[in-house]
């Protein structure tokens, strides 16, 4: 990424792509300030770029920083409905495939969604949030049963939460 640093205009929604790339290197290699200041930056560059609003918005709840400003953009970027066009960007992907992707998508954005949720101390609603993002998952997400069980552990739900942890763990 050094080697294109220079080549990349410094904004617009192909520095996002960029910043966005170079936030989940530096989140695997274990930076995670560094990964949530270029999830930040690239989604302050492209706001509709969701993997970036998404990124940034995980990052902020695990942090439990500017969750306001992270509920705000995954509320945007859940109201944003994409649209299947097989002639651009979904070539050899069918359209049920197509379908399937996205529910995985909007799952996850529930999910960060609850977790921000939860750490507002909304977990009532976040507990709403999360069990609706497993509804539209095709296969069980076993990080998805995990919020939803510590969430349901904060509403001292012992019996749920141990079940939805237990499905995560299966």
């Amino acid at each position: 990424l050094e080697i294109l640093e220079d080549r990349i205009p410094p904004h617009g929604p192909l520095r996002a792509i960029y910043l966005r790339e170079q936030a989940y290197i530096q989140y695997r290699a274990g930076e995670e300030a560094e990964a949530f200041a270029s999830f930040k930056a690239a989604w302050q560059e492209d706001s509709s770029d969701a993997r970036a609003a998404n990124g940034f918005a995980y990052l902020a709840a695990l942090r439990g920083e500017e969750l306001e400003l992270a509920l705000a953009v995954m509320d945007s970027i859940l109201n944003e409905t994409p649209t299947y066009d097989p002639w651009i960007a979904h070539s050899g992907t069918s359209y049920v495939d197509w379908v399937e992707q996205q529910a995985n998508h909007v799952a996850a954005r529930l999910d960060t969604r609850a977790w921000i949720l939860h750490q507002l101390g909304r977990s009532a609603e976040a507990a709403s949030v999360a069990q609706r993002a497993l509804l539209l998952t095709r296969e069980p997400d076993p990080i998805l049963y995990h919020h939803l069980g510590l969430i349901l552990l904060a509403l001292d739900q012992e019996d749920a939460a141990l079940e939805a942890l237990g499905r995560g763990l299966a």
